[in-house]
């Protein structure tokens, strides 16, 4: 499959999207707000259907098992308002059909935008022991694919990956899916890869440096 450096990624088609998705609005460094989870949901479904009024938008919300939450949080119209505003910002479009429904899609730039937020605030979970394993992210970016290659080692970085190699990352702890999702979102998946070792050679310098015990 041919790629360009300004290819749009569908996030309805990243791997794992549904329990990404669910980490993301369970994050706490995610800024929860209407507007925000209408772009991510769309974003990873593809597509949200509402009846025409809206009445019923809170249940459009059901399939990702959110609906009564979502509804403690935000008003009906507070939603309808925020769903106006990213049309009006046409990060989504609605679309007319048959039987007193709207189906909401996601715009190229709507996709950006989701990305954008997901890059920014993705995390990765820290277990309450560590079970003596090492995670090692190796990738060999094409140069074209130059400016999505230095986000992933910022990424990385801001995670708490410790460069061991220009292209080589260790951390103690599972990441694969977040690394995952991240290459995905970029579309450069097929040159990364991920490796879980038991043994490092300079292996008390890393524990120092992650103070593990």
């Amino acid at each position: 499959m041919s790629r360009n450096r300004n290819k749009v990624i569908s996030l309805s088609k990243i791997k794992n999207n549904h329990r990404m998705l669910e980490r993301l609005l369970k994050s706490k460094s995610f800024t929860v707000s209407a507007a925000r989870v209408i772009l991510a949901i769309v974003a990873f479904g593809g597509v949200m259907m509402v009846g025409a009024m809206a009445p019923n938008i809170f249940s459009a919300f059901g399939r990702f098992g959110k609906e009564h939450e979502f509804e403690k949080k935000f008003s009906k119209k507070k939603v309808q308002d925020s769903a106006s505003y990213l049309k009006r910002k046409k990060l989504v479009r609605f679309v007319k059909k048959e039987g007193n429904q709207i189906v909401i899609t996601i715009t190229k730039d709507g996709i950006q935008r989701v990305r954008k937020f997901i890059i920014e605030d993705l995390t990765v979970e820290k277990p309450l022991q560590w079970d003596r394993k090492w995670r090692v992210v190796i990738f060999d970016i094409p140069e074209r694919y130059r400016s999505a290659r230095a986000a992933l080692r910022r990424k990385l970085v801001e995670l708490g990956f410790l460069q061991l190699q220009k292209s080589v990352f260790i951390y103690p702890y599972p990441a694969e899916d977040e690394i995952l999702f991240i290459a995905n979102i970029f579309g450069v998946e097929e040159y990364v890869e991920l490796l879980t070792v038991e043994r490092m050679l300079h292996e008390k310098g890393l524990r120092k440096f992650f103070k593990l015990s």
